[in-house]
């Protein structure tokens, strides 16, 4: 691998690690409105669904970098890495999933009567799909932690 191909892996890399911590940030900025929320005693599932679908936007983006890595990655290990081709492949297969999962839920959220039965129980499948995200990330990043070059050893 060419140093400025390790420059421009690991600038990606930081990007991405950046893009991450700003993900959970959102995440728990989401759970203490819906925490808040949930004490004042007044569901506000129109609310949640548009915070949701603005943090659709940023996951997307999100998702979209980490393609660009993928490809990326692909480009710095030229013999064509297994691990490189099987995590890359995981990880569009996870985003499809995850993005119809939430688009799900905007959905839901967004009628003018939700079909939830409370909003506890709402709150609880944003959480689950929370949850499946975490492990999604936390997948991708000890796979890019694997991957990233390291510094050269003088």
């Amino acid at each position: 691998m060419t140093d400025q191909t390790k420059h421009s892996v690991r600038a990606l890399f930081a990007q991405w690690k950046s893009e991450h911590e700003d993900l959970n940030q959102r995440i728990d900025a989401f759970r203490e409105w819906t925490y808040s929320v949930s004490q004042m005693g007044v569901p506000k599932f129109g609310e949640a669904a548009c915070k949701l679908k603005q943090f659709r936007k940023q996951l997307t983006h999100h998702f979209d970098r980490e393609d660009q890595m993928g490809r990326q990655l692909a480009d710095a290990y030229p013999a064509g890495s297994a691990e490189v081709a099987a995590s890359r492949d995981q990880a569009s297969q996870d985003h499809q999933e995850l993005l119809v999962e939430l688009d799900s839920l905007v959905e839901r959220l967004g009628q003018l009567e939700p079909p939830f039965e409370s909003w506890q129980i709402a709150m609880r499948e944003v959480g689950l799909f929370i949850d499946r995200l975490d492990e999604h990330e936390e997948y991708e990043g000890e796979h890019i932690d694997w991957l990233a070059p390291e510094d050269d050893v003088e």
